[in-house]
Formats: C-alpha cells, sequence, structure tokens
C-alpha cells in the first residue's frame, strides 16, 4: 500500500473508549541501532499470531465500540486499524457516526460486517491497561496473502550489514507510530565542508529506514543526509536515493537481508554526490520565497496548506537558493508526523536532485 499525506489541519479520528499503554521505542536522544533492535524485540514479544477469517465474523461490542475478534476477545483500535476497518465496510468513519453514540455505531457496523464478502488477516497485541489489567489492540486488518516484516529482525539484519563500516550504529533518530516505524542511522565519518560549503556546514551520511507491519507502506532503506548545525534531514538529493524497496509479500525477510549487504558498497558514492549537490544547491539562486515554496508543493503533489509552516521555517533562516528552500521544507517537517516528516524530506531531496 502507498503512504499518503493527511490535509493539514484536519481533525484527528476519535479514538477509541479502551484507553492502552504499550511502551515504544522513546525518541529523546541517539542510540546505537543493536539496542533499538533489542527494544523492539521487547515490544514483539506483546504480539499475538495473526488471524485469517471472514469479514462477516466480526462484530463490534455496543458498549465499548471495540471489535469483538474470535480467539482474542474484546480489541481496541487504533487510529489506523480503525481507518481500515472503516475502508473495509465503505464508510468515513467521523462523517457517518458524528454525533453517534457506542449502540447506534455497534448496530450499522455489525449489519455491515454481516454483508462482508473478504477475507482478511487481524493483527493483535497484547497490551498492559492500567486500569483493566491485560486487554488486545487491533492493530491492522491486511489482506490474507499480506506478510509481516519483524521491526526487529530488520534493525539487526542492517545493524549486521554496517558492523565493518560502523561499530556502534549511532541512531540519529528514531520514531514508532500505529503506522510505522522509522529510524535514522549514520555512516561513517562526517562530510568536512571546503570554504564554499560553510553555509551547508558538516554532514552526516546516514541511511533512513521506514517499516510497516501493518499495511501503511512497504520496507524502504533510502540513503540520506543529517546537517549537524540544526539535525535537518532529507533523503540524499539523488535521481535513485533508493537502496532497496520491498513489498509484504513472499519471502520478503530474506529478500531485504540480501538487499541491505548488496546496496552497501553503492552507498559511499551516492552519499558524496549527494552533499557535493547539497552545497551545489547554494548557488541556484531563487526570487520569492513565497512562490518558490508554493512551487515546490506543487510540484511535490503535497498539500499547499503547508506553505505557511514552510515559510515560517524560512524566514527563521533566510537564504534566497534552492538550499534555503530545501533547508526551510526540512526545518518545518521536524514538526509533523514521522510519516509526514519523510514525504516532506523525500520531496526535498527530490527538489534538489531535479537542479542539473
Amino acid at each position: 500500500m502507498d503512504m499518503h499525506l493527511d490535509s493539514a489541519g484536519a481533525p484527528a479520528p476519535a479514538r477509541s473508549e479502551t484507553r492502552l499503554a504499550l511502551p515504544m521505542p522513546r525518541t529523546d536522544g541517539p542510540r546505537t541501532l543493536s539496542e533499538l533492535a533489542a527494544e523492539l524485540e521487547r515490544l514483539e514479544a506483546h504480539e499475538n499470531p495473526d488471524l485469517t477469517l471472514p469479514a462477516k465474523e466480526l462484530r463490534m461490542c455496543p458498549e465499548t465500540g471495540d471489535i469483538l475478534v474470535p480467539e482474542f476477545g474484546r480489541a481496541a483500535m487504533t487510529d489506523w486499524s480503525r481507518r481500515q476497518v472503516a475502508n473495509l465496510v465503505g464508510l468515513k468513519w467521523d462523517r457517518w457516526f458524528e454525533g453517534a453514540d457506542s449502540a447506534t455505531r455497534a448496530t450499522e457496523m455489525n449489519a455491515r460486517f454481516a454483508r462482508a464478502d473478504d477475507r482478511v488477516k487481524l493483527r493483535t497485541r497484547r497490551v498492559i491497561d492500567s486500569d483493566t489489567g491485560p486487554t488486545t489492540e487491533l492493530r491492522a486488518l491486511v489482506s490474507p496473502g499480506y506478510v509481516p516484516v519483524s521491526d526487529a529482525e530488520l534493525a539487526w539484519g542492517i545493524a549486521d550489514a554496517l558492523e565493518r563500516h560502523d561499530p556502534e550504529a549511532t541512531l540519529i533518530r528514531h520514531a514508532a507510530t500505529d503506522r510505522s516505524l522509522s529510524f535514522v542511522v549514520k555512516v561513517g565519518r562526517a562530510f568536512v565542508p571546503g570554504r564554499t560549503e560553510t553555509e551547508v556546514g558538516e554532514c552526516w551520511g546516514s541511511l533512513f529506514v521506514m517499516n510497516s507491519g501493518v499495511g501503511y507502506c512497504s520496507v524502504r532503506i533510502l540513503s540520506y543526509l543529517v546537517r549537524l548545525l540544526c539535525k535537518n534531514g532529507m533523503t540524499a538529493p539523488l535521481k535513485d536515493p533508493v537502496l532497496l524497496r520491498s513489498a509484504h509479500r513472499g519471502n520478503v525477510q530474506s529478500k531485504i537481508a540480501k538487499g541491505v549487504t548488496e546496496s552497501l558498497p553503492r552507498l559511499a558514492e551516492d552519499l558524496h554526490v549527494a552533499y557535493r549537490r547539497l552545497a551545489a544547491s547554494l548557488a541556484v539562486r531563487v526570487g520569492s520565497a513565497g512562490e518558490a515554496i508554493a512551487d515546490f508543493l506543487r510540484l511535490a503533489k503535497l498539500p499547499l496548506k503547508l506553505a505557511p509552516r514552510i515559510v515560517e521555517a524560512y524566514q527563521a533562516e533566510p537564504n534566497p537558493s534552492a538550499f534555503g528552500i530545501a533547508q526551510a521544507v526540512t526545518r518545518a517537517a521536524q514538526s509533523l508526523s514521522p510519516e509526514e516528516r519523510f514525504l516532506l524530506e523525500r520531496a526535498a531531496g527530490q527538489y534538489l536532485s531535479n537542479l542539473n
């Protein structure tokens, strides 16, 4: 399933009545990739076996609005799985159920479940609730042929592949949501600027990794640059920064392990080219920053509602160049969700790669 970007300012979906509490990987400072992998293993130990069944066997609990899952009982929906449930039965959740109580929602949903013809794979996990004790979270409804990729195994595989290049594999950032896991890991030493690159400053060559075990996006690994001065990052400004991309089908885990190992030899040269291109973008002057930012969003097919946020970021560090526009975009991206941030950072890299 391809990614999409919610419109800026759109109201968040109503949350499930069940309050869940499962520790997710922290985002409070750099750690090693192996430490992240170990924490992900601990989280994945809470996962239940996947369950494939006819969608017509699903029911919604009228008292709580949770989904009644055969074998596991009552399961609270995440925002993402609620969207998948709504798509399954053909409705827009907030629009359809605005002002409706839980009993009314359950009556409508159960009638629609009973008419569903699809078979679905349910991905759930055990969650510790501080008030009610153990319960279950419905993470996703995916197709029966969907093959999840373990976040922990993915992180361990990359850590092993990087061991010769960077034994510590320093983690620059990571984030987990109900849709995806993403992280950025440093590779090698920083690029030190020459006399004409002082405004760019030192940059870390890195890998950006994203995975989703819930059907949000494919597995992807891209070459990536992080500017040390402000920790802004972007997908490397190359025609093809993608080192690996794989759908969740077939023997995907072995394909990823092989792909990571085979892609590393090209990484060093790619990152050198990317840094030179980033520095060269300082010489590409732009006129009105506001117009350049609007053009950037239109070409990237991103919502124009993001323009004020990016203009504000530009004003904090004005630079009338293509570099300045990309810098503003990546600065603004830091305040967005991890999924939205990736789309803006990917667009910034594409913007600079198209300059020459």
